[in-house]
């Protein structure tokens, strides 16, 4: 019983962590977009400045893009770890269902 409680709680606390990830990545992808969209409107008319903007611009998109490929490797990891917590606990299961068995013998 032990083994699956310790299992579930491993779970829990791997999607909590997920879930204040995602939330802290959310934030900064919203923030990027709201520079982005800032930028967007800004771009002044002088040549040399449009230049500039451009390329915060793309370093922005750049920074965006680094957030998704994050995010897309966090919900990886999450998935794998959804997986090894699923095979462990298909594992622990039969040894908890035969010590309910004895106990209920007992």
């Amino acid at each position: 019983m032990a083994d699956y409680e310790v299992a579930a709680h491993m779970l829990g606390e791997c999607e909590r962590r997920v879930v204040e990830a995602e939330i802290c990545l959310q934030a900064k992808i919203d923030a990027l977009q709201m520079e982005y969209d800032f930028l967007a409107k800004e771009v002044p008319k002088k040549e040399k400045e449009e230049v500039r903007l451009e390329k915060i611009i793309i370093e922005a998109g750049a920074r965006f893009k680094a957030i998704l490929v994050g995010i897309n490797m966090l919900q990886r990891r999450n998935e794998e770890f959804l997986v090894d917590s699923q095979r462990y606990m298909d594992e622990v299961e039969p040894n908890l269902k035969s010590v309910i068995t004895v106990v209920e013998v007992l």
